[in-house]
């Protein structure tokens, strides 16, 4: 039973072996994508720093229009909010020059997130979330199946809560990294 996913769960210690439902290592690909020209920090916040709570999931991505592909640059999850999350985002936009886009997710906090985030070198987004959790896992699922999605590298933390999703203790990165992908392959219509 070595090459089961319930091995390596109970008897490797490997987190990877998580019977989540939907991400399983194969989904995903590693690698360079070319010719990205948009990129943008994604961001679901928590709304509190209690140990109980949430982590704020930050994601980088790059999206290239040419190959219609979204390299995942970096992902993080933080238990900061209010106006240490705002510095912590200047500090990352220092650190990945790139980038000319925040998106927040709205669905905790709201229109105050526009208030705290305020006067960014770069564009500010919001969105909010109306389609279950689930369903919005499913389609970001799809595009790492059909390859419009690679990672820069290998990413532990975010893809342990990928194959265990919904069943992690966690999901933040997950929604970053899915409220990124959605917005870089479907904007939003003026």
């Amino acid at each position: 039973i070595r090459h089961t996913r319930s091995y390596k769960k109970k008897y490797d210690n490997d987190p990877m072996g998580s019977d989540g439902g939907y991400w399983v290592e194969e989904d995903f690909t590693y690698g360079e994508v070319t010719g990205i020209t948009r990129w943008l920090i994604s961001v679901d916040p928590a709304v509190s720093t209690k140990t109980s709570s949430d982590f704020t999931g930050i994601a980088v991505l790059g999206y290239s229009p040419s190959s219609k592909r979204i390299l995942v640059e970096h992902v993080e999850q933080v238990r900061i909010t209010g106006s240490a999350l705002r510095t912590h985002l200047l500090q990352m936009l220092t650190r990945f020059p790139q980038v000319q886009r925040v998106l927040v997710e709205t669905n905790q906090g709201g229109e105050t997130w526009r208030d705290i985030l305020h006067s960014l070198p770069v564009d500010l987004d919001t969105v909010h979330q109306s389609i279950k959790k689930e369903v919005r896992a499913a389609q970001v699922l799809n595009d790492y199946q059909r390859g419009r999605v690679l990672h820069a590298r290998r990413i532990p933390a975010l893809e342990e809560q990928m194959v265990a999703f919904p069943h992690a203790p966690h999901d933040d990165m997950v929604d970053a990294v899915g409220a990124g992908i959605t917005y870089l392959l479907e904007p939003p219509r003026k």
